[in-house]
């Protein structure tokens, strides 16, 4: 567990802010490269050096209004605090939410900063 604390620990601080729900579930943490090409990860995945993390909100599979108000306080929670912790965002229109504490930037569904759904 020790590799994971920080980012288990950044999971936590955002929960007790009340940008993710409590009942948000962890679904992918470190994945070695095959794992990670299996699931599709960028070839430079943080997943593979254990610094990132996946995560997923049933509830609000089927609410769009939910995932998208909770989407926009997890980009302004980004915009806030996001340099401060080195905070790595992707947000996928799925409404599986990326997390990472390996460097400041955002993304979504194509990788890339302009995809994002945040406007900040």
């Amino acid at each position: 567990m020790g590799k994971y604390r920080p980012n288990i620990t950044f999971v936590w601080r955002i929960k007790a802010s009340r940008v993710l729900p409590t009942s948000s579930e962890i679904r992918s943490v470190y994945r070695s490269p095959g794992l990670n090409g299996c699931a599709g990860g960028a070839d430079s995945s943080k997943h593979m050096n254990a610094s990132a993390i996946d995560i997923w909100v049933p509830e609000y599979e089927d609410n769009l209004w939910r995932l998208s108000t909770m989407q926009d306080g997890l980009c302004q929670f980004w915009q806030y605090q996001g340099q401060s912790h080195n905070f790595g965002l992707g947000l996928y229109a799925t409404g599986a939410i990326h997390l990472d504490t390996d460097g400041y930037r955002k993304w979504g569904f194509n990788h890339a900063s302009s995809s994002s759904s945040c406007r900040y």
